[in-house]
């Protein structure tokens, strides 16, 4: 074996180490391991892919790198995934938007090259992998800092794994048409001055690439932070209900504490009197006086606790029976907006449901326990049995289209790990639903 064109080929695999570290970058809050074992990992795997990957194409006379490389990736792939927290959706779009920009960065090479070189080298060139590696980590330094703040809050606050599904197009066009656009020969690139032409439709390209995730990262930003406000709102105008709901509390039982003791002696002096008609009407009317709706406390969780109040009053003056069991703890890893806004989105469409019954008994029964790391929901109630359903899932009511509020509870299901399953019979829907707790 040709030991120089071993060790080239070493040079030449070694390309893998800054694209891993770029692919790690946004990821930077997603790891499994700690830096320091992934790092000892990805140590051991590059000792055994580089090797055998210029092994393999000294004694098989590959003449193009990229023919070893593709199969490296998806043993780097997996590697990746198997470090990184993330779902295969954004660990997928990560890598593949990775592998997109050094796909770019080695057209600069087949582009620059043709200026000081007669003619490409086929199989390993030493030439061509200095200029690489040197691109590589130079824009490996400049786009450290993007990747490491605004591509890795992306990463961690989005995460519907249907929009990086569908994002994913993006990496995957440029890269073929990367791949259908590397030279036969430098001579062609020197007609025409066609060459340049090619670095500067290639730099525009490189910049739009940029600018869709710019613009993407933008209107992330803009809807989520809407979003989080308007939910935020909204959980303020329960807190400030419930505290209004409170006071209004305290200030009539203090006025009935303060009345009892002149109720009493009245209704002892309509007794004396044998006035048992007008002692009736009194006390009946001191009864519903005494009927106040109190503001409990379902549990520890201050911001959860109002949410709940805010629609257990809700059923109780929409005469619905509510039968509530609450046991989760005080603090969690989950958001108290996505929380809260998970029993909003069921309490609100329970509620809404059990409105639709015109006559008889309403219902909203709830129950959400903790155990094992887990917080698990079940919700039922009852309805008039009108429902709009199709294979996709359950329709609004409300208006055309799906439903949101359960589309949305779905969504944090999965953002959270856990599972979410809505069904019905013919007067009853249920809501079963987990999420990780811990």
């Amino acid at each position: 074996m040709d030991w120089v064109e071993f060790f080239k080929g070493l040079f030449s695999f070694s390309i893998i180490i800054p694209a891993s570290i770029m692919c790690y970058f946004p990821m930077k809050n997603q790891l499994r391991f700690s830096v320091k074992k992934i790092a000892l990992l990805l140590s051991a795997s590059f000792v055994i892919i580089a090797p055998l990957s210029s092994y393999i194409m000294i004694a098989c006379d590959i003449r193009t790198t990229n023919t070893v490389l593709m199969p490296d990736m998806i043993i780097c792939f997996l590697l990746f995934k198997y470090t990184v927290k993330t779902e295969f959706a954004r660990s997928m779009f990560v890598f593949l938007s990775v592998i997109c920009l050094f796909s770019i960065f080695s057209l600069y090479v087949y582009e620059i090259e043709p200026f000081y070189k007669a003619e490409m080298d086929y199989g390993i060139s030493s030439s061509f992998d200095l200029l690489f590696m040197a691109i590589s980590l130079f824009f490996l330094g400049v786009l450290a800092f993007p990747l490491l703040k605004y591509y890795s809050w992306m990463i961690d606050n989005i995460s519907y794994k249907n929009l990086w599904y569908a994002f994913m197009v993006l990496p995957i066009t440029v890269l073929v048409t990367n791949m259908y656009t590397i030279p036969i020969s430098y001579a062609n690139l020197r007609v025409g001055k066609v060459g340049a032409k090619a670095l500067i439709l290639h730099t525009v390209v490189f910049l739009l690439y940029i600018l869709v995730f710019v613009l993407f990262y933008i209107f992330s930003k803009t809807t989520l932070e809407k979003t989080k406000l308007e939910e935020q709102n909204f959980m303020l105008e329960m807190q400030t209900s419930y505290n209004e709901t409170l006071q209004t509390y305290i200030k009539q039982t203090t006025k009935i504490r303060h009345d009892l003791k002149h109720s009493v002696h009245l209704a002892q002096c309509l007794l004396d009197e044998g006035d048992l008609t007008t002692l009736r009407k009194y006390i009946g009317e001191y009864s519903q006086a005494l009927n106040i709706t109190s503001p409990v406390r379902l549990c520890s969780n201050n911001a959860v606790n109002a949410v709940l109040n805010y629609y257990r009053q809700s059923a109780i003056d929409n005469e619905v029976d509510i039968n509530w069991k609450i046991n989760i703890p005080e603090h969690s890893s989950i958001s108290e907006v996505d929380f809260c806004g998970i029993l909003g989105n069921l309490s609100e469409n329970a509620i809404s449901g059990c409105k639709t019954i015109l006559s008889g008994k309403k219902y909203f029964d709830l129950s959400i326990d903790y155990k094992g790391g887990y917080i698990y929901i079940v919700a039922t109630n009852n309805f008039n049995g009108e429902l709009k359903k199709t294979e996709k899932g359950y329709e609004s009511t409300k208006h055309s289209g799906r439903g949101i509020g359960l589309r949305s509870m779905k969504n944090m299901a999965e953002i959270y790990g856990g599972f979410f399953e809505a069904v019905n019979t013919d007067d009853t829907f249920c809501v079963n639903m987990t999420l990780k707790y811990s």
